[in-house]
């Protein structure tokens, strides 16, 4: 998409200036970032401004996904066949990071109730979150939702917690069944 979006602003000859950030994300992480854009936007910020927060936003973001239907990994080139065969026959969610545009192996959970807990676990790898915020699978589970949501506001008060059902375009690349979580840590003091 990234390649895409330089070619299509390379061809404005003249016109203004268009500037290409690769967010690293997707989906729900990609519009946190922009909802901070947009707010610095709307709050007068110039386009300088504005690309340095983006920037910044993008540096202090995570995400970790959980997609238990490894046939959609395979048919989208993510992992080849024999990889999606053997996850499936012995029940293996994996758990991706995005990094350098990518999915990277992290580790792997027997089912969604793991998926939970290593979500929670990885909400406490953090001194201090502004967004969390939850892509559920479709249909949600209201329980792990609330399991979720309950381990952020009592680790993370003041962060702002947000659930997101799967859309159209993530369940075609990962699946209906996918969660993922994204966070974005607070900025730190600069003395």
């Amino acid at each position: 998409c990234v390649d895409n979006a330089r070619s299509a602003a390379a061809s404005f000859h003249g016109g203004p200036n268009i500037q290409i950030i690769d967010s690293g994300t997707f989906s729900v992480g990609l519009g946190l970032i922009v909802q901070k854009a947009a707010k610095a936007m709307q709050d007068g910020a110039n386009g300088i401004e504005i690309e340095r927060i983006a920037r910044d936003t993008i540096q202090r973001s995570y995400a970790v996904i959980c997609p238990p239907g490894l046939s959609y990994l395979h048919h989208n080139g993510f992992i080849d066949h024999a990889q999606a065969s053997v996850g499936e026959m012995i029940s293996i969610f994996p758990v991706y990071t995005i990094e350098d545009g990518g999915l990277v192996p992290v580790d792997k959970v027997r089912n969604q109730r793991h998926a939970v807990v290593y979500y929670q676990e990885f909400i406490d790898e953090f001194d201090d979150l502004e967004n969390i915020a939850y892509l559920q699978s479709a249909p949600p589970s209201p329980q792990d939702t609330r399991l979720i949501r309950d381990h952020a506001r009592e680790n993370f008060p003041s962060a702002i917690f947000s659930e997101h059902t799967i859309n159209l375009p993530t369940s075609v690349l990962f699946g209906p069944r996918t969660s993922a979580l994204f966070l974005i840590e607070s900025p730190q003091d600069n003395f």
